[in-house]
């Protein structure tokens, strides 16, 4: 009787174990959703402002700089207004996937930071690396194209402009993404596809 229940109280705990696993992956699943833009795969703006602070909280490497991107679809209003949102939605979703195709650099995030607009975090790099980032994403951007189903003919050609800068001693995360933000406004003001260093 005692083997028998031990042998039920050994089942009871298994089975409740695994219960916790699945709750545990469950929480994990839901966290990572959270911060997740659904539509592009990448960081959300909560996500983005996470890992923004916890970058700003470490001091970059001897001799490296924490780089933030900030990329804006130029004339996205054009696209929403005479082709649709739903297309709007595919155009979001394709700069996604270029975003989500870079070669990984160590400690990079992307992110949706709103809107038609995205930022990649580039901690403990560089000016000059991360200009390259950002001339690639514009680069590989530039290949995307609205074209009409039936005539193959282009309607529109997808291109981005894009500011970068760098976080110096002193600066919170407010005056780094003004930085950048200046930068992108030199770009959009400068002719659009583009990149300016701050």
């Amino acid at each position: 009787a005692m083997q028998v229940s031990v042998s039920a109280l050994q089942q009871q705990v298994s089975s409740s174990q695994a219960e916790i696993e699945r709750l545990r992956a469950d929480l994990m699943r839901t966290r990572e959703q959270a911060v997740r833009c659904a539509l592009t795969g990448v960081l959300n703006r909560r996500g983005f402002d996470d890992q923004l602070n916890s970058m700003l909280a470490s001091s970059p490497a001897s001799g490296a700089e924490h780089c933030v991107v900030l990329i804006d679809i130029d004339h996205f209003k054009r696209v929403n207004d005479t082709l649709g949102h739903l297309v709007g939605d595919r155009v979001i979703a394709g700069i996604g996937e270029v975003l989500r195709s870079l070669p990984a650099e160590p400690g990079m995030a992307l992110a949706r930071y709103g809107g038609e607009e995205f930022a990649i975090l580039l901690p403990s790099s560089s000016r000059q690396r991360a200009t390259q980032v950002a001339e690639s994403v514009r680069s590989r951007v530039g290949h995307i194209a609205l074209r009409n189903k039936q005539t193959q003919q282009v309607r529109l050609q997808i291109t981005v402009s894009a500011g970068v800068a760098a976080w110096r001693p002193g600066d919170d995360a407010q005056t780094l993404l003004a930085a950048a933000d200046g930068a992108l406004y030199r770009a959009k003001t400068g002719g659009r596809d583009r990149v300016t260093v701050s």
